[in-house]
């Protein structure tokens, strides 16, 4: 079985770019496309290994189709989540220096990292128990 780019490639955008759903139906459209064009066009193999194959391309384009878009879903959400936290964190947009808490500005290596993360109450009370 062979996987040409001609397949990959516009299966991976289509999921990419507009989600999961419409880059299955391209990839079952794709499969189906090349079994059309063997029918047409008279079949290279036997007819049942070609259906085969079509039907494995097929699945492994689906396959392809999901884990694509998956991807695409966690960076949109992890591309959100850092567009959120770099906009509470005070940064020089030019130089990239950091404004502590006295109001000099640092290099983010030179800022003091906390020793623990401060938890919420209702986690502090699930792990620690009641407080009184």
């Amino acid at each position: 079985m062979q996987f040409p780019v001609f397949f990959v490639v516009p299966v991976m955008l289509a999921a990419w770019f507009h989600g999961a759903g419409l880059a299955i139906r391209l990839a079952i459209g794709l499969a189906l496309a090349r079994f059309a064009c063997h029918w047409v066009w008279g079949f290279p193999i036997e007819v049942m290994p070609a259906i085969l194959n079509n039907v494995m391309r097929g699945v492994a384009l689906i396959g392809l189709a999901y884990v694509t878009a998956v991807i695409a879903l966690r960076m949109n959400a992890l591309r959100a989540r850092v567009n959120q936290l770099e906009a509470r964190l005070p940064i020089c947009p030019g130089c990239g220096l950091v404004r502590d808490e006295a109001g000099a500005w640092l290099p983010l290596a030179d800022l003091p990292v906390p020793r623990s993360r401060p938890s919420c109450a209702a986690c502090e009370e699930r792990t620690e128990g009641p407080l009184f």
